[in-house]
């Protein structure tokens, strides 16, 4: 799994303006290999995994692979649970040298009781005469909340090669989930001790078809490489259920010492259909020039066309009565660009700009619907890797602007929806060190300076203000020590983690300032022998009590964590 930071819209389509999350699919492996670990850890964490893969047959041009978990645990919140079960066989057939397949399924069902951990600053930020709220108490209703889930997955990837010079390659997937959730949490203090509870309901289904063609060309000559990408995506989502934003649900809970099953649970009239429909088209062109082997530079372009409606019905999911529709029509040009200098020296100086564009689904508190999300962002910074030295030092400045992002309102008369703030520029620094001080003591640092602010609003007092849930400064500091001779194989590290202040809304209230924290953990693994390994991971080893952020709810951080796992591969 890999974090891509900033605008990524033009090879992945309609994303958020901060990143993506690109979630990597194991692949068959031409190697026979396996892996099967069992894990322990707190809140009676359990956890049981296998990963097998390789050739199927002599010819080696069918492989295979199969990995499936298992996990159960208690969560941080009185009464949570949850269970996972995963289970993803996939194959590969090399048709011949030219033309490859590969078939790639999962499937997932989760069962949890999400007893919310959604608290307010009442309790958790600011005292109270009858001390803190515990951060492992529930607002949630154990008996009643519960949060289900199955998801289906099948795709493929197909890549012909037409010559020495062209590529085509498709990917296509078709997705399922079926979701039913019930969760109550806290809306808002009603006295000294009684919180008012709302409960988010949701029970329906969805449905992902997706197809990607890539053309990649690559050709040289004696002083450039050019590799030229041209492609067309289409994907649609179907979602059809029933939906609830019950704002007062249930007897009012005393936050000190809460008593459970005073409710009644959510009614057909109480409930509203929806369905909606999405539909979108991306066409993309890429091109990566590298010159004399020094300078690397790319430029690309695509447009996205989407459609969508969103239907809601107060007769419930089953009605053919139609009491709101609204049908949203957006498209959008995006662009990027990057260079870089590849030095001799190993300092590697670039610059890059890149946009994104994201259409919402939805509407806010005063049934008007969302408009998409953008963002453009420029970064300027270096890369550097000395000569000799097992390492690297990364730095970089960068600017972001945002539009259109969501937030949580503070406004009663619309049940504090979600709403839509103008737009918010982020602007900072980030720096990266990695490297072997020694042939066995590694050190990782970062250090991220962010100032995320609204820039536009039509409230003329969030003009100015950091945004709720993002910290000035961020840092950390990991090591890794290696031990040699009688203690070969040994393993430890430690590190520490450092989060910055944040606020609570948007206007910087300093009633709703969040301290800074920092953490500790820590890490020992022994590798016994090449096919077994022992480690013990350690998060918030001091045990510190903290609430980790606020917007109209504040969340306590995660306590003392601590896992166990034995690795046996072949």
């Amino acid at each position: 799994m890999d974090a891509l930071k900033g605008p990524a819209s033009m090879l992945y389509g309609q994303n958020p303006p901060g990143g993506l999350v690109n979630i990597i699919t194991k692949h068959p492996t031409r190697l026979k290999q396996g892996e099967i670990d069992v894990a322990y850890g707190s809140d009676d964490y359990r956890h049981f995994g296998i990963d097998t893969s390789g050739p199927v047959n002599d010819e080696g041009n069918v492989l295979y692979r199969f990995v499936g978990f298992a996990k159960k645990d208690n969560g941080p919140v009185d009464d949570a649970s949850s269970e996972r079960y995963y289970f993803a066989p996939s194959m590969s057939i090399d048709f011949n040298d030219k033309t490859s397949l590969t078939l790639l399924t999962s499937y997932m069902k989760d069962n949890t009781n999400p007893t919310s951990g959604f608290k307010l600053p009442y309790g958790t930020l600011h005292s109270t005469p009858f001390g803190k709220v515990d951060k492992d108490t529930s607002f949630g209703e154990p008996g009643y909340s519960t949060g289900d889930s199955e998801q289906f997955n099948i795709s493929y990837e197909l890549s012909h090669m037409f010559n020495d010079t062209w590529t085509f390659k498709q990917n296509g997937s078709y997705s399922y989930l079926n979701l039913l959730l019930r969760n109550v949490y806290g809306s808002y203090m009603l006295d000294d001790r009684n919180v008012q509870r709302g409960l988010t309901y949701r029970d329906g289904s969805a449905q992902n078809y997706a197809i990607d063609n890539r053309l990649v060309g690559n050709w040289t000559s004696d002083r450039f490489e050019n590799t030229l990408l041209l492609g067309t995506d289409y994907s649609t989502i179907n979602s059809r259920g029933t939906d609830g934003n019950i704002y007062s649900f249930g007897s009012p809970l005393d936050v000190f010492n809460p008593v459970y099953g005073n409710y009644t649970p959510a009614t057909d009239d109480e409930l509203f259909g929806h369905h909606t429909k999405r539909f979108q088209t991306g066409l993309y062109v890429q091109n990566q020039l590298k010159f004399d082997d020094k300078w690397l530079l790319l430029l690309g372009g695509r447009y996205d066309k989407a459609r969508s409606s969103d239907i809601i019905s107060n007769a419930g999911a089953n009605s053919n009565t139609v009491d709101s529709r609204i049908d949203m029509d957006d498209h959008k040009y995006t662009k990027s660009a990057g260079l870089m200098y590849l030095s001799d020296n190993g300092l590697n100086p670039y610059i890059s700009y890149s946009e994104s564009f994201q259409p919402l689904s939805g509407r806010d508190g005063r049934n008007k619907p969302y408009e998409p999300q953008t963002g453009q962002q420029t970064e300027i910074g270096v890369k550097y890797v000395p000569a000799g030295f097992n390492g690297y030092f990364n730095a970089a400045a960068f600017e972001m602007y945002q539009k259109n992002i969501l937030t949580t309102s503070n406004d009663p008369t619309i049940n504090y929806a979600q709403v839509q703030t103008g737009m918010a520029r982020s602007r900072g620094l980030e720096l990266e060190a990695v490297g072997y001080v020694t042939d066995s003591l590694q050190l990782h640092a970062n250090y991220t300076l962010n100032r995320v602010e609204t820039i536009r609003s039509g409230d003329s007092d969030e003009i100015g203000n950091r945004l709720p849930l993002t910290p000035l400064h961020m840092a950390s500091l990991w090591a890794n020590y290696s031990f040699n001779g009688k203690l070969e194989g040994l393993t430890i590290g430690s590190g520490v983690r450092y989060i910055g202040s944040t606020y609570g809304d948007k206007t910087n209230d300093k009633d709703l300032k969040v301290p800074a924290y920092t953490l500790w953990d820590a890490m020992v693994r022994y590798d016994i022998n090449k096919e077994w390994q022992v480690q013990v991971n350690a998060s918030n080893l001091t045990d510190t009590n903290y609430v980790s952020g606020c917007n109209y709810w504040c969340y306590y951080g995660e306590g003392r964590n601590v896992t166990a796992k034995v690795n046996y591969h072949w």
